[in-house]
């Protein structure tokens, strides 16, 4: 049995966000490997539940002392000067200082289990996120003869989204064994970028829960939207369109929103604008995985509605198609690759105006009014989830590409 050593963001002491990912991917690669978990840093000292049931499991816990850690930056080795040499935009300069002290700081940790002989070269060294620890683990692959593979999201991907740079982007994605993208379109952004061969692309996938979403069956328009409320999920367009749309078109809109974040309390301070007779506004807060399926079981909605300004393939949309839930969304990352435009959703721009927004909601309220097309909207998003992302496939597949290294 071969034995993968995972870098985490923080999982299994995740309170957010990151286990939903995760969780379902190693109760498939359990089955297959030994799992040595190594969580950068922790949300909550309390493991996840699920590390208690899985067995070929173990926990390296790291701590980094930024204290201890800055003095990192005296040693100026190559790998740092000749980044500094590339760098044409002073911006960029602490990125780049930042990144190369967390480097350091999990390759002295890595470089040490391996000269003890705690870690091999046999293992396979994975990185869940394209980050600090992926460049660390580059950074000895050669003198160690390291197999190392990382996955990329949204935010450890595309550039643009990082003020234009990554620090060691270049040089790592042509060193790694295996870059594994979570959308065809973060492929296609690799390959077109870089032209490089060593990428594939391996949905991520959430497990069947065997819930479908009630028809809603007032004339109410029930929406309902799930994401945490950060600046690049426009959690608040939402709120400011449908309230405008439900006075301008005179009918009666409820939107739910399931998830919390920093902007919680601005959002519902904003509320107090935006609600009236027309709109009504319910905060669900945050949810753990199986909660939201509750949610869903016992709420019927009619569409779920999603206007972030970039994305990587969300799970929220993958538990929405699940159960049934016809989808709008804005056209960002790889977002296509689970909303069809007029198969089980609609499609907005990502720099949507109102009127946009407006005019979509206006074909979505038809086709609700049209039993026929609208229980075919539903029927397609059930299709397209067990298709594409549920998780036994996709993490069976994953874990023969694994093997296979």
């Amino acid at each position: 049995m071969k034995t993968i050593v995972l870098f985490t963001n923080t999982y299994p002491y995740s309170t957010m966000s990151e286990y939903t990912f995760i969780e379902p991917e190693l109760q498939i690669l359990n089955k297959y490997f030994k799992i040595i978990l190594v969580p950068l840093f922790r949300e909550t000292n309390r493991s996840r539940q699920l590390i208690n049931d899985l067995y070929n499991i173990s926990i390296e816990n790291v701590k980094f002392d930024k204290y201890k850690e800055i003095f990192n930056i005296l040693e100026l080795d190559s790998i740092l000067i000749k980044e500094l040499q590339k760098i044409k935009n002073k911006k960029h300069i602490k990125d780049l200082i930042i990144r190369y002290i967390k480097m350091k700081w999990i390759e002295k940790f890595i470089k040490s289990k391996l000269e003890k002989d705690e870690w091999n070269k046999e293992y396979i060294y994975y990185t869940y996120w394209f980050d600090f620890a992926t460049t660390a683990l580059i950074n000895l692959k050669n003198e160690f003869n390291l197999k190392v593979i990382t996955r990329a999201h949204r935010y450890d991907l595309y550039e643009e989204k990082r003020n234009g740079y990554i620090p060691f982007r270049e040089r790592d994605v042509r060193k790694i064994d295996k870059i594994i993208t979570i959308s065809k379109q973060g492929y296609n952004y690799l390959k077109n970028k870089y032209k490089i061969e060593n990428i594939l692309n391996s949905y991520l996938g959430i497990n069947n829960q065997n819930i479908t979403n009630p028809i809603n069956s007032s004339e109410k328009i029930k929406i309902v939207s799930c994401a945490l409320i950060s600046p690049v999920k426009r959690i608040d367009l939402i709120m400011e369109f449908l309230s405008k749309i439900s006075t301008e078109l005179n009918i009666e809109i409820e939107w739910h929103h399931i998830g919390s974040g920093k902007l919680e309390k601005d959002l519902k301070k904003m509320s107090k604008k935006f609600a009236h007779k027309l709109f009504d506004i319910k905060f669900v807060g945050y949810l753990e995985n199986e909660e939201i399926f509750r949610y869903y079981m016992n709420n019927p909605f009619d569409y779920f509605v999603t206007l972030s300004a970039s994305e990587g393939l969300p799970v929220s949309l993958m538990e929405a198609c699940s159960v049934g839930l016809p989808i709008i969304a804005t056209n960002v990352g790889g977002v296509s690759e689970i909303v069809q435009e007029k198969k089980n959703g609609f499609l907005l721009s990502s720099n949507l105006s109102y009127d946009e927004f407006k005019n979509k909601v206006i074909e979505a309220i038809g086709y609700k009014h049209n039993k026929q097309l609208y229980n075919k909207l539903r029927t397609n998003s059930k299709e397209i989830f067990l298709q594409n992302f549920e998780a036994n496939k996709n993490y069976e597949k994953f874990a023969e590409i694994l093997n296979s290294l």
